[in-house]
C-alpha cells in the first residue's frame, strides 16, 4: 500500500529499527531476512533524507530525527492494529503471531510451562517470547514494545513518574514463602525461630535491574539485618545453594514443585512476616481492542488459574 507515493510497510520496518537500534535484530523481530531490513533501512534513508541510525562506538545510535518519530510512530500503529483488530477474527488454531512477555525466572520456571503446554494444543502456530523482568519492562509496556508484563512488584518497578493509566492490571496466582537449609542444619534439631533465622548467612536473590526481590522488602519494613552467605540471579536456584552449608535460604513454595526430587535441603516454615506474593499480569490499554491480544490475555489467565488450584508444596 501506498500513499503519496510513500510505501506504508516500511512503517513496520521503521518502528523495528527504531526499537532494536539493530538491523539483525530488527529483522529477527520481523521474521525477514537481514538483506532485507537493510534494503528497507536504505530505503527509509532514501525517502526521509535522514540516516535514521548512526554509528556510536560500537554501537548504533538513532539520529534526531528518529528520535522525533519514535512515539508517533507507535501511535500510529497502535491505532492501526485497534482499527484492524475491530473487523479482523482470531482464529488461535491457525493463528501466526509472536506475543513478548515480561517475566521474572521464578514465573518462567512454575507457569510459562503450563501456558506452553496449553497454546501447543489449542494455537500452536501462536509463539510466546519471555524476557527478562527490568525496571525498563513498564516503559516497553506502555510504549507496546511488550504484550505483557508479569510481576508482583509493578508498582515498585513503575516507579512515581510513570503513567499508570495505560496500564490495565489483573491478577494471576499467589503463593507463600518458605525456608530451606541443609539437612545438617541445627535448625533442623531445633527449630526455625526468628532468633535462628537471624544468626546464621542468608542466600540471597538479586534479579534484574532495578528489582528487589519481595524477601529483601520484607526484611527492610521489619528492621531484619541478615548475613548474606551467597548472592544469585536465579531464584530457583536458591535451595539449591544451601547443601553442606549453614546458609538460611527464603523462596517461594512453588519452586520445590520445579526442583522435584534434586534436594539437598529441609523445608521450614518462615519464622518472618513476608506478604504473599501474587503475580499479576498487566498489559497496555491499546490492546483492549486487538483481538488477539484479548485471547492471548485469557489464555495466560485461564492456564493461572490451572496453576492456583495446584496444590503448593508445604513446609515441613
Amino acid at each position: 500500500m501506498h500513499f503519496n507515493g510513500f510505501d506504508l510497510n516500511l512503517l513496520v520496518a521503521l518502528d523495528a529499527l527504531l526499537t532494536e537500534r539493530n538491523v539483525t535484530r530488527a529483522a529477527a523481530r520481523l521474521h525477514i531476512t537481514q538483506p532485507a531490513m537493510s534494503n528497507a533501512l536504505q530505503r527509509l534513508r532514501q525517502r526521509l533524507d535522514d540516516p535514521i541510525l548512526e554509528r556510536s562506538g560500537r554501537e548504533l545510535k538513532l539520529t534526531p530525527v528518529a528520535e522525533a518519530l519514535v512515539r508517533p510512530l507507535q501511535d500510529l500503529l497502535s491505532r492501526t492494529e485497534q482499527l484492524i483488530g475491530l473487523t479482523d477474527g482470531f482464529d488461535p488454531s491457525t493463528a501466526t503471531r509472536t506475543f513478548r512477555i515480561a517475566m521474572s525466572d521464578y514465573c518462567a520456571a512454575v507457569f510459562m510451562p503450563l501456558l506452553v503446554q496449553k497454546l501447543s494444543v489449542s494455537a500452536p502456530h501462536i509463539r510466546c517470547e519471555a524476557e527478562a523482568l527490568n525496571d525498563q519492562s513498564f516503559e516497553r509496556l506502555t510504549a507496546r514494545n511488550l504484550d505483557f508484563c508479569v510481576t508482583a512488584q509493578d508498582l515498585f518497578l513503575m516507579g512515581a513518574s510513570a503513567d499508570g493509566s495505560k496500564v490495565r492490571r489483573a491478577d494471576l496466582f499467589r503463593d507463600s514463602y518458605v525456608t530451606a537449609t541443609s539437612p545438617e542444619h541445627p535448625a533442623v534439631k531445633h527449630g526455625m525461630d526468628e532468633a535462628t533465622y537471624l544468626a546464621y548467612p542468608h542466600v540471597s536473590y538479586r534479579s534484574g535491574s532495578g528489582v528487589r526481590s519481595l524477601e529483601d522488602q520484607a526484611k527492610s519494613t521489619l528492621g531484619l539485618d541478615t548475613k548474606i552467605g551467597a548472592v544469585t540471579s536465579v531464584l530457583v536456584a536458591m535451595p539449591l545453594l544451601v547443601a553442606g552449608t549453614d546458609y538460611i535460604a527464603t523462596f517461594p513454595a512453588r519452586i520445590t514443585q520445579v526442583i522435584g526430587g534434586a534436594r539437598g535441603f529441609v523445608l521450614h516454615e518462615c519464622p518472618v512476616e513476608i506478604p504473599e506474593l501474587v503475580e499479576t499480569l498487566l498489559w497496555n490499554t491499546m490492546s483492549d481492542m486487538d483481538r488477539g491480544h484479548v485471547w492471548m490475555r485469557n489464555a495466560i489467565v485461564e492456564t493461572a488459574q490451572i496453576l492456583q488450584n495446584s496444590k503448593s508444596s508445604e513446609a515441613a
